[in-house]
């Protein structure tokens, strides 16, 4: 993801129903860049997982510091 224009931060987050991340990107192209790597790994390298479509969501910063 790294590589990926517009590319600030990763976070891999574990939660009481499991796990989630969120990506932080400068632009929305940049973002649903990386939604479609991250597909194309996961076949690519798991593909016996069976993962199911990821939910996808986005927004705007309103507050950062």
């Amino acid at each position: 993801m790294g590589g990926i224009d517009g590319f600030k931060a990763y976070y891999l987050l574990r939660l009481a129903e499991g796990t989630s991340t969120v990506s932080v990107f400068e632009n929305k192209e940049g973002a649903e860049e990386s939604s479609r790597a991250a597909a194309a790994w996961l076949s690519e390298n798991l593909p016996d997982l069976n993962v199911a479509a990821p939910y996808v969501t986005a927004g705007d910063v309103l507050v950062a510091f």
